[in-house]
């Protein structure tokens, strides 16, 4: 840590005053706050493996051209040998636990519009190249789907749909021409000033913008915003290919993943999509009423 802290000295030309460790997020990157003697203060990220340095360079890239816009103001990157270190704004006063009140959640929607539109001055990979590298319901079995159902507690429902969970997920359309952020969540973006803040931009992409939404909803629910369905009734098969997603994730490591809070959000973001797939297709509730939240 001694060779990071004298790098940020040594690039800021200023003497840290203050550095505490910040373990919010699911990151490998390794975050800190520093405080510098001439009355700034960055949130850092520090590559833990040539992954994320490679992907917290990337996001330097995309941050230096934002500008703020949408996004953190970008303070510094710097390449010493322990690792990339990115240094962004400090958002810790921003306004992060937001009153998800139906204005509110319509006013995002717009602001996410808004991103949708943004321009880059460099090629940025297509969503559907993306996702390629993403499990859904078309990789999950039948076996599978019963330990699904038994964690979450619908397996003769998820059993019986499970055909048409594979059927919506498959039909998904993630071809389009306008920016996607990709990993839109609600502890992913803030309010500062009236600007609407997204974080963690390294999965930036071109395709249907529509995805940042819909993956956005599910958490906002948990929230206590409205209801998905009360937001959007159509886009189901993406909603499926969402819910396959976490599904498969969750899959992938059934004990410790759900210990872990990426897993628990995962798990509960699943029930609510699920949800939402029964009410906007006529079918019965996989949950009874109340025991999503």
């Amino acid at each position: 840590m001694k060779e990071i802290l004298e790098a940020i000295e040594s690039n800021c030309n200023s003497t840290i005053e203050q550095f505490e460790e910040f373990d919010r997020g699911f990151s490998r990157a390794r975050k800190i706050i520093v405080k510098l003697s001439n009355g700034t203060s960055w949130f850092v990220k520090i590559g833990a493996d040539p992954k994320t340095n490679a992907s917290l360079k990337k996001e330097a890239r995309i941050y230096t051209h934002l500008e703020g816009k949408h996004a953190p103001l970008f303070g510094f990157f710097i390449d010493i040998p322990s690792g990339s270190i990115l240094g962004l704004e400090n958002l810790s006063s921003a306004e992060w636990n937001i009153k998800w009140t139906k204005h509110c959640v319509a006013s995002v929607i717009s602001r996410l519009d808004e991103v949708s539109r943004l321009k880059f001055p460099f090629k940025i990979p297509r969503l559907e190249h993306l996702v390629a590298d993403f499990k859904s319901w078309n990789s999950i079995d039948s076996a599978g789907i019963e330990v699904l159902g038994t964690i979450l507690g619908c397996s003769d429902w998820i059993c019986d749909i499970e055909a048409f969970l594979r059927e919506l997920s498959g039909a998904a359309s993630f071809k389009g021409h306008e920016v996607v952020h990709f990993d839109v969540r609600i502890d992913n973006l803030c309010f500062r000033d009236g600007r609407l803040i997204l974080i963690d931009w390294d999965w930036l992409s071109i395709g249907n913008p529509v995805l940042d939404i819909l993956s956005l909803l599910p958490g906002v629910y948990l929230s206590g915003g409205p209801h998905p369905h009360d937001v959007i009734k159509e886009e189901y098969e993406l909603v499926s290919w969402l819910a396959g997603a976490w599904g498969a994730q969750i899959l992938m490591h059934p004990d410790g993943h759900l210990s872990s809070r990426l897993g628990q959000l995962q798990l509960r973001q699943l029930k609510v999509a699920l949800d939402w797939i029964a009410r906007g297709n006529g079918l019965l509730l996989p949950f009874e009423e109340g025991t999503l939240l």
